[in-house]
C-alpha cells in the first residue's frame, strides 16, 4: 500500500471513529453515572389502583399477594431525575421524569426502571414515553377477563 492510499483513507477512519463513539455513547446509556434502588411498600384494600407514568425506562408488573403494593424503582442518573410517590387512599401514583433533556443531555442516560408487585384485582394505568411495559400475571388464564387493566 503506498502513502497517498493511506492519506486519502484516514480521513474515512476518523469520521468511522467518531461516529462509533458517539453511537457508544448515546445508546450505551452514557458515561459512568449513579444508580440509586429505592424499595417502598403501601397496605391496600380490595379494589387498589396504580399509576405509574415514567419518561425514560421500563414498567413491569407482577401480581402478588391481596392487600400490599410493593415497588422497586432503579433509578440512573438520580440527580437528574424527579421520582415521587403517594398513596391516597388505595391509589398508589408513581410519577419519574427525566429533569433535564434535550442536546444538553447527550451522553447522559438518566431514567427509572419500575418493577412493581400488585393483587391481581389491580387496576393498571401505566404510561412510559420511553421504555417497554411488562405485565407478567401468574394467574389462570380464564381470570384475565376479569382484570381491569389500562395500557397506553
Amino acid at each position: 500500500m503506498n502513502i497517498n492510499r493511506i492519506v486519502r483513507l484516514r480521513p474515512w477512519l476518523v469520521i468511522f471513529a467518531i461516529m462509533a463513539i458517539t453511537g457508544a455513547v448515546a445508546c450505551g446509556g452514557g458515561i459512568g453515572g449513579d444508580t440509586e434502588v429505592r424499595e417502598s411498600s403501601f397496605r391496600v384494600g380490595d379494589a387498589p389502583t396504580i399509576q405509574v407514568e415514567a419518561s425514560n425506562g421500563y414498567i413491569t408488573v407482577v401480581s402478588g399477594p391481596d392487600g400490599a403494593i410493593n415497588v422497586k424503582a432503579i433509578i440512573r442518573d438520580p440527580d437528574n431525575v424527579e421520582y415521587e410517590i403517594v398513596q391516597t387512599g388505595d391509589t398508589i401514583s408513581i410519577t419519574a421524569s427525566e429533569k433535564r433533556s434535550g442536546i444538553f443531555s447527550f451522553g447522559h442516560s438518566s431514567g427509572t426502571n419500575i418493577e412493581v408487585t400488585v393483587p391481581s384485582n389491580t387496576l393498571l394505568e401505566l404510561k412510559s414515553s420511553n421504555g417497554r411495559v411488562e405485565e407478567r400475571w401468574f394467574r389462570k388464564t380464564e381470570q384475565r377477563d376479569k382484570w381491569n387493566r389500562c395500557l397506553s
